[in-house]
Order: C-alpha cells, then structure tokens, then sequence
C-alpha cells in the first residue's frame, strides 16, 4: 500500500528543513509533472480551506503541494479535520509537509503522519 504525501518537521533548524521541502517538492514535481504550490500559516489560514484544497483536483496542475507553518497551533477540531485527511490521504498524488519549530504537534496529527515521513532538525 503506497504511504500518504503527508511529512512532519519539527525543530529549530530551518536550513535543513528548507532543502528537506526542496527536495521532496523536486521529487513530487518529477511525479506529477505540473504542481501548485501553496506555503500556508496556520495562524492564518483556514485548516478547513487547506483540507478543501488538498481533497479537491486543480484545473490547470496533476497535483498541489502544500507547506503548513506554524502546524503546532493546529489544535482541537481542525486536528481532527487534518488528521483525517492524512489517515485517507494513501493514492493522492498531493502533498502537504506540516512545519513547526516545536518539537511536536497535536497528537491525532503526529499519529496520522506516517512515521517514515517524520522528521526532527
């Protein structure tokens, strides 16, 4: 069964997460061919309106690639919403790479995450 697009990073080193996103992004890019690319806080984003577009295909790209910062204020029920979209996520050809200095998120979120795909800089 093929892994869910979902990663984790947490920690204070950003260059490292930087060429880590780089990297995944080139790699999903070679996959997909066209993607849409977003960068997201979660301070200032709607978690609905990230899950909306991770469910929904795009009109002019194979896949969306999305970078949610800040993913530790990610709490209640928007982790639930997002942690159900990460359990059903398998054969998306999206991805959403979850970012946080902390060094974890809402359980039900880490818990989704395939744990091959966390990682702590």
């Amino acid at each position: 069964m093929q892994e869910a697009k979902v990663y984790l990073f947490t920690g204070p080193e950003a260059g490292d997460k930087k060429d880590s996103i780089e990297n995944i992004k080139n790699k999903a890019q070679e996959e997909a061919g066209q993607l849409d690319f977003y960068t997201y806080y979660a301070s200032e984003t709607r978690i609905q309106d990230v899950v909306s577009q991770l469910q929904n295909e795009s009109l002019f790209s194979s896949a969306t690639f999305i970078v949610l910062k800040n993913a530790e204020l990610v709490k209640g029920k928007d982790a639930d919403l997002l942690a159900s979209w990460c359990k059903s996520a398998a054969g998306s050809p999206n991805t959403l790479i979850l970012v946080t200095d902390e060094k974890s998120v809402d359980k039900k979120i880490e818990a989704a995450v395939p744990s091959s795909h966390k990682k702590m800089f």
